[in-house]
């Protein structure tokens, strides 16, 4: 900036004394005069040229990549497994069968197990049921057969200080759609007895089912009386 001001007072100059030469009558200016101002223009052309700014290039911005639609796969309902839920064991409709054995929990705390275990039929029942006995023979009345079960009860858990119970008095049996009280039994190998946690008590039932009975036919429900209980059996 300061050349450029310097240049530009040489030239003022210059001017001012070609002004004033021609005031003094002279019109046509001499050759040194011309080729004076011919060099101070071209000077000045090229202080001008030298100094003045240049236009910067403006910055031009990369080109925007193009978008692509990527299509999202659209995700497939996959079938879920079909879940076949297991049917309650101990209910009527399927029944506990021999040998396996099956938990509940009284109301007063009592944890017990109870299992069939043994099924008699006909002759092979009554001889079990005369086995001990020396005066009496027991025997089917017309039209039945002799049918005993046998039961095993553990009482697993309770309070220490608790005895629990049970006999052939909890249990009914369902006889070709029927259902029926026990009959009342004198046999000292029934059912029946109490325990404290960690004792067992085993012992038959003794009832008659109609002759062509079938072991589908029968079958053996525990219900204690106060207890909301209900446990079915199969006899097969």
């Amino acid at each position: 900036m300061r050349q450029l001001r310097n240049d530009c007072l040489l030239a003022l100059a210059a001017l001012v004394v070609l002004a004033n030469i021609g005031c003094g009558g002279v019109t046509t200016p001499t050759p040194n005069i011309a080729a004076t101002e011919q060099a101070i223009a071209e000077r000045i052309f090229a202080t001008l040229t030298a100094t003045a700014p240049r236009a910067t290039d403006t910055p031009t911005r990369p080109p925007m990549p193009t978008p692509t639609n990527t299509l999202t796969p659209t995700p497939t309902n996959t079938p879920m497994p079909t879940v076949t839920p297991t049917p309650k064991i101990g209910v009527r409709s399927n029944p506990i069968p021999i040998g396996q054995s099956v938990e509940f929990t009284t109301s007063s705390k009592e944890h017990v197990r109870l299992t069939l275990t043994r099924v008699a039929w006909g002759e092979e029942a009554e001889a079990l049921r005369n086995a001990d006995e020396k005066f009496i023979t027991y025997h089917a009345t017309e039209g039945n057969v002799m049918l005993l079960v046998y039961f095993e009860a553990d009482y697993l858990d309770g309070p220490q200080d608790e005895k629990w119970g049970i006999s052939w008095l909890d249990f009914n049996v369902e006889i070709q759609k029927v259902l029926y009280r026990l009959p009342i039994s004198v046999w000292d190998k029934e059912l029946r007895g109490t325990a404290y946690p960690g004792g067992t008590l085993a012992g038959w039932l003794e009832l008659q089912v109609p002759v062509g009975t079938t072991a589908e036919d029968v079958k053996i429900v525990y219900n204690p009386t106060f207890e909301d209980i209900e446990l079915w059996f199969a006899v097969q």
